[in-house]
């Protein structure tokens, strides 16, 4: 029967993680009398060198995500502009179940999500560009003629 002398002495040591300046021999930083001494895990350093390296590139990317982001606003504006020369607006419509047709002018997903939400339209199209509402009535009744078409 092993004395609780030989267990307490079985009991592994920590290895020594001694920093850059330790001068004392200490196994660990609960033994080192040294000042100014970093005991980390160098994992663990090596784990927040790699997340400063990977948070510096995704501020890069969000960097690049804007600098496109205002490229892209200035296209759309372009378009925007152009259309509103030619009198385009931007437009989507609905088949209902009963088989009739509505076209309403297109502001925002909100309005095509309210729309499949209801549950009372057989197909939403859109958004679409259309001079005016006859347009875009006439665009969705090809639309849904097509897409039947297809399907039979």
């Amino acid at each position: 029967m092993k004395d609780k002398l030989s267990e307490a002495l079985s009991v592994p040591v920590p290895k020594k993680r001694a920093g850059a300046r330790c001068t004392c021999g200490a196994y660990w930083q609960g033994e080192c009398g040294c000042s100014g001494v970093d005991w980390t895990d160098p994992e663990l350093v090596d784990l927040r060198s790699e997340v400063a390296g990977l948070k510096r590139d995704m501020e890069s990317l969000q960097e690049d995500i804007v600098a496109l982001g205002d490229e892209n606003d200035d296209l759309l504006a372009e378009i925007d502009r152009r259309d509103k020369l030619e009198g385009l607006s931007e437009w989507w419509g609905q088949v209902h179940i009963n088989g009739s047709f509505t076209v309403n002018r297109y502001y925002n997903d909100g309005d095509l999500y309210k729309a499949r939400e209801n549950g009372s339209a057989k197909a939403i199209y859109g958004p679409f560009r259309a001079l005016h509402e006859p347009m875009a009535l006439v665009i969705i009744q090809e639309m849904y003629q097509r897409d039947n078409s297809i399907n039979n």
